[in-house]
């Protein structure tokens, strides 16, 4: 019976884990989004933004959109692990995935990373990324 119980325990240790991973990384841009004026403007005298070609933003928006429809389409495989061996499968495959539709646009993930980040804390440049993918998901 303990056996059991500590495996349903861990069950739902997996899936909370993994809700907070997916809801952490849903959220991040929104709360960058949401800090106040006054911290946005000391981030930007206090961070010099690389100035990034409008290839790099297309090929950062193109994998930023290809990144998004595969953590959708594992996001319930998630939600149904049985097992933390299951769900580090998962991730193995969706971090392979993931890595490679940054690399079919002629990145590496730490220059798409480099964009990405930028984009956080440069107000300019997220408009420009999200322009850029608006664009290519119309």
């Amino acid at each position: 019976m303990f056996s059991t119980t500590f495996e349903n325990k861990g069950k739902k240790s997996l899936i909370i884990a993994c809700a907070l991973a997916l809801v952490f990384f849903f959220t991040l841009p929104a709360a960058a989004q949401s800090q106040n004026t006054g911290q946005k403007q000391q981030q930007q005298q206090q961070i010099e933004t690389p100035d990034f070609s409008d290839e790099r933003i297309e090929k950062t928006a193109s994998s930023y959109t290809k990144i998004t429809e595969i953590r959708e389409k594992y996001q319930d495989q998630f939600s149904k692990a049985e097992s933390t061996e299951q769900a580090q499968e998962l991730q193995s495959k969706v971090n392979e995935k993931i890595t490679g539709a940054i690399e079919e646009n002629d990145m590496t993930v730490e220059q798409y990373n480099e964009v990405i980040t930028a984009a956080q804390t440069d107000e300019d440049l997220r408009a420009e990324l999200l322009d850029t993918i608006q664009e290519m998901r119309e």
